[in-house]
């Protein structure tokens, strides 16, 4: 029987990606989104609030942070529709996350990498394109690309068109889609 309860609404995706006890989810999405060279094995499930340094500052409270074992810290957020100032939002956070892991005097060398998430049950862009946009800093000339700084991963679940039939020959990502 269904509970009637999508994993796309905001509680039960905090609940199912932002609790601590049910990290292995986490690291399965993550896993399947970010298809890093070395798989992640554990997160730690941080306090989501970005605080102010400052009282004019903006704060920012993410649907689910965590960091892994070597430092880089992931944001996960789910929406439901394109809201004004989504993708600026994205680098918003994105760049909020890089550049809070310093204090005073610490080195740059001390920074690890930042991967912004956001799961989107709507489309974006009106083209016909894939489903997972990934964002990263390139130069355009070059295609040097500036690794371990900051990427934003974009999900447009509507552009997903799997049925269960469809699920043993799907990847790890479109398996994830086909849940959500």
């Amino acid at each position: 029987m269904s509970l009637g309860i999508r994993p796309t609404v905001d509680f039960a995706f905090k609940k199912t990606f932002g609790d601590p006890n049910n990290r292995l989810a986490l690291i399965s999405l993550l896993n399947a989104i970010l298809e890093l060279p070395s798989p992640i094995a554990d997160v730690t499930i941080e306090n989501p609030f970005n605080y102010q340094d400052f009282l004019d500052d903006k704060l920012s409270i993410l649907d689910v942070k965590a960091t892994d074992a070597d430092g880089a810290v992931f944001n996960i957020e789910m929406q439901l529709s394109v809201s004004s100032g989504l993708v600026k939002r994205l680098v918003f956070y994105g760049c909020e996350l890089f550049v809070g892991q310093l204090s005073q005097g610490q080195d740059y060398t001390n920074l690890n990498p930042v991967y912004s998430i956001c799961i989107l049950d709507a489309l974006l862009w009106n083209e016909n394109v894939a489903g997972h946009h990934r964002f990263r800093l390139v130069d355009s000339e070059n295609a040097r690309i500036l690794d371990n700084t900051l990427e934003i991963h974009l999900l447009e679940l509507p552009r997903y068109a799997l049925s269960e039939s469809d699920l043993p020959e799907a990847s790890q990502v479109e398996r994830w889609v086909f849940l959500l």
